[in-house]
């Protein structure tokens, strides 16, 4: 009987030893999507054959390619191409004369197996009248007309979402500089549906727009009149509140004053299940232009990435994550049209 008593026990002893050696082999990110300690280091592409350098366009993944859409060249003058590029390297042109016309400002986005373009304005300037049209291509070149008129009011400046089997259309400003808040879905593009009036943030444009996390975000951009103070610096106009939803009517403050600066016309992205934010137009920067990057896991907390991203603060550079890199295209060096054609990636 001792010695069963002695056999149990150090079986016992046997198991605790085994459960607590234990380790847990570490969660490895997919190759396809890079991590964080990749995204600190950038490289730049050497760029055979350019897209035109322009800003204030749009950029989306499609159909394993990276398109760039329309947009505002060096002259000051809005554009109607469309270009894509698999690489990086070597850019398309896949059509110099868009059926949906020269602009800018609009917004993109991929729905339904198609490529969406909303919205924007003809025609630089502010007093410029401003769209509320609806067009879609599946190959870059031929677009149709969903609605040449819209639910919602013309605008520009805003961003679209695909969230939830529904394109949403939220925010943005009009030709007479009224900031909007409300938010638009819609399930085919032709029919839209005010989900409300007036969300709780203020109205703005120039903001981030992103899906993470079961959420549709907003963050940053300009609302005219916000007086927020960061670092001791007073920003006229440019926020750094954070919110989110997932249903588009009922809206959650993640943080009104987050860890990056107040800013305008900023980069944005999600990756790594992190979002990163990034450059942009700021009052308190010299050349008041950034070149910085941060990220965070729940849009509260920010964590910075690097103050010298690329090396030439920008604006208006656009942001995808493709083939297993995140890719920086574009953008604007100065407050007027100085934009570049420039490439980087991180991998």
């Amino acid at each position: 009987m001792k010695r069963k008593i002695i056999y149990l026990a150090l079986a016992l002893l046997l198991i605790v030893f085994l459960s607590c050696s234990k380790t847990e082999t570490p969660s490895t990110p997919s190759p396809s999507a890079p991590v964080v300690s990749d995204i600190v280091h950038w490289t730049q592409v050497t760029v055979t054959t350019p897209f035109t350098a322009a800003d204030w366009n749009t950029a989306l993944v499609y159909n394993n390619k990276m398109w760039l859409i329309g947009g505002r060249n060096s002259s000051g003058n809005t554009i109607a191409e469309v270009w894509s590029s698999t690489n990086g390297a070597d850019w398309t042109l896949v059509t110099g004369n868009a059926a949906f016309g020269p602009r800018f400002r609009h917004s993109s986005v991929v729905y339904n197996n198609k490529m969406w373009v909303i919205g924007g304005t003809p025609l630089d300037g502010y007093s410029a009248d401003c769209l509320n049209d609806v067009w879609y291509s599946t190959n870059g070149a031929d677009w149709i007309l969903a609605t040449g008129n819209a639910e919602f009011s013309p605008r520009y400046s805003f961003s679209t979402f695909n969230f939830n089997n529904k394109m949403w259309v939220i925010g943005g400003v009009d030709s007479s500089h009224s900031m909007y808040n409300d938010v638009w879905s819609s399930s085919d593009g032709v029919t839209w549906t005010q989900v409300t009036s007036s969300a709780p943030f203020s109205g703005r444009n120039n903001y981030s727009g992103l899906v993470f996390n079961g959420y549709m975000w907003v963050l940053a951009g300009y609302d005219g009149y916000s007086n927020t103070t960061y670092n001791g610096c007073s920003y006229d106009g440019e926020a750094n509140d954070v919110w989110r939803s997932s249903n588009g009517v009922d809206w959650e403050l993640v943080t009104g004053n987050a860890g990056f600066s107040p800013r305008t016309a900023q980069t944005s992205f999600v990756v790594d299940g992190k979002i990163f934010i990034g450059m942009g137009y700021d009052d308190c920067v010299s050349s008041n232009l950034n070149d910085d990057l941060w990220y965070s896991s729940d849009g509260k907390f920010w964590t910075l990435v690097t103050w010298n991203l690329t090396g030439t603060p920008r604006m208006r550079a656009k942001a995808l994550v493709y083939n297993g890199k995140v890719w920086l295209l574009g953008g604007s060096t100065c407050a007027n049209p100085c934009p570049t054609s420039e490439v980087w990636y991180a991998d």
